[in-house]
């Protein structure tokens, strides 16, 4: 399966708009490289989606805005991770 199309259920499976959260970029960052091990069997860092091609496709998708939190890092605003 192509990485990128690996992300994009990987997204839809595990974000979701929700206008009262957010969600920290590398968080989810993690959680797609894991899903992306996983789904491989292997123990390969994802190749062609590397965190800004992550970004990339969480902003086609979602639109959040991008905010800086000094405790937590980047946080993407309106959406949150569902397990």
């Amino acid at each position: 399966m192509e990485e990128t199309q690996a992300c994009r259920i990987f997204l839809s499976r595990h974000v979701a708009v929700d206008t009262s959260s957010n969600v920290q970029c590398m968080l989810l960052f993690t959680e797609w490289v894991r899903f992306s091990m996983k789904a491989k069997r292997k123990r390969d860092f994802p190749k062609d989606v590397g965190i800004k091609e992550f970004t990339e496709l969480i902003h086609e998708i979602y639109h959040p805005a991008l905010t800086y939190d000094t405790f937590r890092g980047p946080l993407f605003v309106g959406i949150r991770f569902v397990k």
